[in-house]
């Protein structure tokens, strides 16, 4: 098995690019920032952020995890209209996904019970 290639330079987490290190200012390199992303200003970086952060609470499936949901609200509650938007989406399809996912959950059941099969063996393990 022959060496990994390391990358290069850095990554910018507005952009989301791994660039050289020429693409970044001084302070640009400990921010993470990049010099083309460095001009969209205070409040665009904020409104970046802020998505990056709401993003977190979310699984790749779509669901708003229970231990997130406190930080969640706070999204809801943001000053940024266009945050606000954003966390009342999120929050759509998580009680969309959720509904569709116990849907499927109780569909199984009832085919497990139609089927007779009520998770048991025969010794009463339900393994």
């Amino acid at each position: 098995m022959g060496k990994r290639n390391k990358l290069r330079g850095h990554y910018c987490w507005v952009c989301g690019r791994q660039q050289s290190s020429e693409r970044f200012s001084g302070k640009g390199h400990t921010r993470h920032i990049c010099r083309a992303c460095s001009k969209l200003g205070a409040v665009e970086l904020a409104y970046l952020q802020n998505l990056r952060n709401l993003e977190r609470c979310v699984t790749w499936e779509g669901f708003i995890r229970r231990k997130q949901r406190a930080q969640f609200e706070t999204f809801l509650q943001h000053d940024d209209p266009r945050v606000r938007a954003a966390a009342e989406d999120l929050k759509r399809a998580d009680s969309e996904n959720r509904e569709r996912s116990r849907a499927e959950w109780e569909a199984d059941e009832l085919a497990a019970d139609e089927a007779g099969l009520d998770g048991e063996n025969d010794d009463g393990c339900p393994f």
